[in-house]
C-alpha cells in the first residue's frame, strides 16, 4: 500500500498538454441579419405567388364571363323558386323548398273550417291560385306571384263558390267549377285583367281538358250516354261570345278527355258500333274519328298519353273494388 501512495505521477505527453481552444461568444447581430434576410424572401415568394393566383383567377372568370352571351336581368323578371305549396294542419297555405328549408306562410289566418284549399301552380310557376275565405265568409279564388306575397281575390260571389282550379297552358286564364243555385257550372277568367268571369257551361259531373295552346278547351259533361241522355263532349273556342260545338260520339264510362302535346288529336272513350266502350281519337283539323282499343271491362277508364304523343296508359277500374284499383294497359295511339 505504501508503494501504491508514494508512486510518482507519470509524465504527461506533448499531446496531452496541447491547450484547449477558448469558446467565443455567439454573434448576434450577424444571426439576426440573417434570419432577417430570410424572412424577407419568404414574404417575397408568397407575395408572387398570391399575386399569380389572383391574377389567374381574375382571367378565368374573365373568360367564363366572355362566354355568356347574355345576362338576364332579375329585375325584368322574378327568379324562379321551386317551392311546394301545400295545405297546413292549421289549414294555411304554405311553401317550402324540396329539402325542406325555406318555409314560408302564404296565409295566416284560417280558422276552423274556414281555410284554404286547392293551391294549384300556374305552368310558369310565377302565379299561384287557391281557394279561401274571403271578408264577408265566402269562398273566394285567390292569385299571388312569388316574388310578393300579397294573395287578391280573383273571383269571389257568395252564391257561386269555386273550386277545382285549372290554369290554361299559357297561363293567362284559370277555369275552375262553381256550384251554382242551380247546379254546377264551369268558368273562366282572365288573370291579367280585372273583370267578370265567364260561365262556359253547366253541367254534371264536368271535366275538361286545354289545348296546348290555350286557344280551345274539350269538355266532357253529363258522365255516360249510357245513364243519361244529357251526356256529351264539345269543343269551345276561348273568346268571348264563343259558341260551344257539341261532338257526335257519344261519352262512355270515363272523366277526364286527353289532348295531344302537339294539338292534333284528342282522346276519350266512347261507344263503338256496338255499343260498348272503346278509347278513340279525333283529328282536331277533320272532326275525323278513330279508334284506338276496345276496353273490356264495364267500370270506368282513367287514360294519361306519353309526352310523345305515341303510346295512352289506361286504367280499367275494376267495380268490385274500390278505386283506383284495376287493370293498368298501354296501347298505341295508331
Amino acid at each position: 500500500m505504501d508503494n501504491e501512495m508514494d508512486a510518482d505521477p507519470e509524465p504527461l505527453d506533448n499531446e496531452t498538454l496541447t491547450a484547449r481552444p477558448e469558446k467565443q461568444g455567439t454573434n448576434w447581430p450577424k444571426l439576426l441579419l440573417i434570419l432577417a434576410g430570410v424572412g424577407f424572401l419568404a414574404i417575397l415568394c408568397l407575395s408572387g405567388l398570391f399575386y399569380f393566383a389572383l391574377v389567374q383567377t381574375k382571367d378565368e372568370l374573365i373568360a367564363a364571363v366572355s362566354k355568356v352571351s347574355s345576362i338576364p336581368d332579375l329585375n325584368d323578371k322574378p327568379l324562379l323558386l321551386n317551392r311546394i305549396a301545400f295545405v297546413g294542419n292549421d289549414n294555411n297555405i304554405w311553401l317550402v323548398s324540396p329539402d325542406g328549408e325555406n318555409l314560408q306562410a302564404l296565409t295566416n289566418d284560417a280558422a276552423g273550417d274556414l281555410g284554404y284549399r286547392f293551391p294549384t301552380w300556374s305552368p310558369d310557376g310565377q302565379h299561384i291560385a287557391f281557394i279561401g275565405p274571403s271578408q264577408n265568409r265566402s269562398i273566394s279564388l285567390y292569385v299571388s306571384t312569388i316574388d310578393e306575397i300579397m294573395p287578391e281575390v280573383l273571383y269571389g260571389t257568395p252564391s257561386s263558390t269555386p273550386f277545382y282550379l285549372y290554369w290554361s297552358p299559357d297561363g293567362q286564364f284559370i277555369t275552375f267549377l262553381t256550384q251554382e243555385p242551380s247546379g254546377l257550372a264551369m268558368r273562366a277568367i282572365d288573370v291579367s285583367q280585372d273583370g267578370d268571369s265567364r260561365m262556359l257551361e253547366e253541367g254534371s259531373p264536368f271535366y275538361w281538358v286545354w289545348s296546348p295552346q290555350g286557344d280551345q278547351l274539350l269538355m266532357h259533361v253529363g258522365g255516360a250516354r249510357v245513364f243519361s241522355e244529357e251526356a256529351h263532349l264539345s269543343v269551345l273556342d276561348n273568346h268571348e261570345d264563343a259558341t260551344r260545338v257539341e261532338l257526335k260520339p257519344a261519352p262512355g264510362r270515363f272523366q277526364a278527355p286527353i289532348w295531344s302535346a302537339d294539338g292534333q288529336d284528342v282522346f276519350y272513350v266512347a261507344e263503338d258500333d256496338m255499343g260498348d266502350d272503346a278509347i278513340f281519337g279525333m283529328n282536331m283539323d277533320t272532326l275525323e274519328q278513330y279508334q284506338v282499343t276496345n276496353l273490356t271491362g264495364i267500370g270506368r277508364t282513367y287514360m294519361v298519353i306519353s309526352p310523345n304523343n305515341q303510346h295512352i296508359a289506361y286504367l280499367e277500374a275494376d267495380l268490385s273494388r274500390p278505386i283506383p284499383l284495376g287493370s293498368p294497359y298501354l296501347v298505341d295511339t295508331t
